[in-house]
């Protein structure tokens, strides 16, 4: 009767326990800080600029999305090639994916 009750305590416990934690999908899908994040449609050319040292490139090769209300803010257009279609004998810093560090990836 004694280690029924232990049984069901343990379960209880375990229970309560079980409400605080924080579920691990959770945790780790906010991984983005906000620094990461796009910001504002850039609309002057110091925004601009602001923009491009922010995605690390030059201001005359950044050229953001179009502003259509699609949510992109100020990430940068890139061009439409796959990851697989680039040099595959460069040295990346990411090789598997093909990245060097600080590159800005795809939407």
């Amino acid at each position: 009767m004694a280690a029924a009750r232990a049984g069901v305590l343990g379960v209880r416990l375990l229970q309560r326990a079980s409400r605080n934690m924080v579920p691990f999908g959770v945790r780790t899908a906010s991984h983005i800080t906000k620094d990461m994040l796009p910001g504002p449609y850039p609309k002057t050319p110091e925004e601009r600029a602001a923009a491009a040292k922010k995605y690390n490139m030059r201001v005359e090769d950044y050229e953001p999305y179009p502003d259509d209300g699609m949510g992109y803010g100020d990430y940068p257009k890139l061009p439409d090639r796959s990851q697989h279609e680039r040099d595959p004998w460069y040295e990346w810093d990411h090789s598997d994916l093909r990245l060097n560090w600080g590159e800005p990836d795809r939407p």
